[in-house]
C-alpha cells in the first residue's frame, strides 16, 4: 500500500513538473508574440495589429549650419621687379624664400658711372644758370636802347632768342639731373610690398639688362585661402555669419577670415565650388602652400528634426511621416532647408509640435495605424547624439 502511494506521488509530481512547464512555455510564447508585435512591423501587419514606430517632437529652435573645406594658403599678389638701366650687381641683400618687409634692401647695383654723370649734369646746370641769370639784366639794357632807338630792332630779337634758348637749355639740363638722380635711386633695388621671395636670379657681379625680371615678390599681407566646397554648399556660402579658418600647423587656431570672391567657374576635375578668402598676416607667419580648413557658420531659426526621419530627400524637398492623433502615420512632403549636426531645418509642410517618426518609417504606408514608442522631448544637443546624420 505504502509502495503504491509513493507511485502515485511521482506521477501527480511528473504531471505538476509537465504542467509548470506548459504554462512557462505558453508566456513565453505568449510574451514572444508580443514583442514581435510591438518591434516587427512585418508582423504586426500579417497579424493586422497597430505598426511599431518610435517618434520625435518637430521642435523650433536654433540650427547652427556648418559647411568646411580644406583650402590652400596663397599669396595675395605677385609682383616682378627689373630695371629701367643696365648695371653690374655689388650686392645681393636677400636669399630665395626670404621673407622682407616693404622697402627692404634687395640688390645694389653700382652706381660709380651714374654719380660721375649726375655731377657733370650738375655742373652744366650751373653754367646754365648762372648764363640765364646774366641774360636777365642784359635784356633789360637792350630794351632800353631799343626803346630810344639806339639799337636795331634785330639787336633785341636776337637778346631775346638767346634768352630764351638759355631757358631751354636750362629746362633740358634740369631734366637730366632728375632722371640721372633717379637712376640712383633705383640701382638700390627694394622690395615694393612685404612679401615673399619666390624667383631670385641674381648673383654679385652679374649685370643686369634693362626691363628682364629678375626679381619675384609674392605678398602675403593679407593672405589668400584657395577653398574648394561641395556644390551644395553653395547656399552656405552666399549667406553666412561667420567664416573662420584654422592651420593645422599651428594647432588648429581659429582667425577670423574674409570672403573675397567665388569663381564663377566651378573646378573641372572635382566640380568644386571655388571660393576664395583673406585674412591678416602682419606676421607673415602664413606662407604659401600652408594647408587650412575654413568654415562657415550659418544659424537659423525654424522647426527642426532629425535628418534621418527624411524620405527620398533631394536638394529642398522630401517626405515625411507624422502620426496624427488617432495613432494613423500621414506621408507627407515637406520643404527642408539647411542641415546641421544630424538635423534638418523643415521650410514648410510641419508644424512646431507635429510627431515625426524616427524609427520605423521604412515599413510604414499611408493610413497606417501605429503603436507609436515616442521618443519624449529631449534637449536638441542629446537628440543629435541619438540621430547622427551627416551633415552638408
Amino acid at each position: 500500500m505504502k509502495l503504491k502511494n509513493n507511485r502515485y506521488f511521482k506521477i501527480g509530481a511528473a504531471l505538476l513538473l509537465v504542467f509548470i512547464v506548459v504554462v512557462v512555455v505558453w508566456q513565453l510564447l505568449m510574451s514572444l508574440k508580443s514583442h514581435q508585435l510591438l518591434t516587427n512591423a512585418d508582423y504586426a501587419r500579417k497579424a493586422g495589429k497597430p505598426l511599431p514606430v518610435s517618434t520625435v517632437m518637430a521642435q523650433r529652435g536654433k540650427l547652427d549650419s556648418i559647411v568646411a573645406a580644406t583650402c590652400t594658403a596663397r599669396e595675395s599678389a605677385r609682383v616682378g621687379l627689373s630695371v629701367d638701366i643696365g648695371g653690374s650687381v655689388i650686392n645681393v641683400n636677400a636669399t630665395l624664400g626670404d621673407v622682407v618687409s616693404q622697402g627692404q634692401l634687395l640688390v645694389k647695383l653700382d652706381d660709380a658711372v651714374l654719380k660721375a654723370a649726375l655731377q657733370n649734369t650738375k655742373e652744366a646746370e650751373l653754367t646754365l644758370k648762372i648764363l640765364k641769370d646774366e641774360l636777365d639784366p642784359f635784356i633789360a639794357d637792350v630794351r632800353g636802347l631799343r626803346n630810344k632807338s639806339l639799337v636795331p630792332v634785330t639787336a633785341l630779337l636776337d637778346a631775346i632768342d638767346m634768352q630764351r634758348r638759355a631757358e631751354l637749355d636750362l629746362i633740358r639740363v634740369r631734366g637730366e639731373r632728375i632722371k640721372a638722380e633717379a637712376n640712383i635711386r633705383n640701382t638700390s633695388i627694394l622690395a615694393p610690398i612685404s612679401g615673399v621671395l619666390t624667383r631670385l636670379e641674381v648673383a654679385v657681379g652679374a649685370v643686369l639688362r634693362p626691363y628682364e625680371e629678375f626679381v619675384v615678390l609674392s605678398q602675403l599681407d593679407p593672405i589668400w585661402l584657395e577653398c574648394n566646397f561641395a556644390v551644395d554648399a553653395l547656399p552656405v556660402i552666399n549667406d553666412f555669419d561667420k567664416a573662420s579658418a584654422s592651420f593645422p600647423a599651428y594647432q588648429g587656431k581659429a582667425r577670423a577670415v574674409v570672403l573675397e570672391k567665388i569663381l564663377p567657374v566651378a573646378d573641372e576635375s572635382t566640380h568644386a565650388i571655388v571660393a576664395q578668402f583673406s585674412l591678416p598676416n602682419k606676421e607673415q607667419s602664413l606662407l604659401p602652400g600652408m594647408q587650412a580648413v575654413v568654415r562657415l557658420n550659418k544659424v537659423v531659426e525654424g522647426v527642426q528634426i532629425p535628418a534621418v526621419c527624411l524620405i527620398n530627400p533631394d536638394s529642398d524637398s522630401a517626405n515625411v511621416f507624422v502620426i496624427d492623433e488617432d495613432k494613423v502615420a500621414r506621408f507627407l512632403k515637406v520643404g527642408i532647408g539647411r542641415y546641421a549636426q544630424g538635423y534638418v531645418e523643415v521650410k514648410s509642410g510641419l508644424e512646431n509640435g507635429q510627431r515625426v517618426v524616427v524609427v520605423g518609417q521604412g515599413s510604414l504606408q499611408d493610413g497606417d495605424r501605429v503603436i507609436d514608442e515616442r521618443v519624449e522631448d529631449i534637449d536638441l544637443g542629446i537628440a543629435r547624439t541619438l540621430f547622427p546624420a551627416p551633415s552638408r
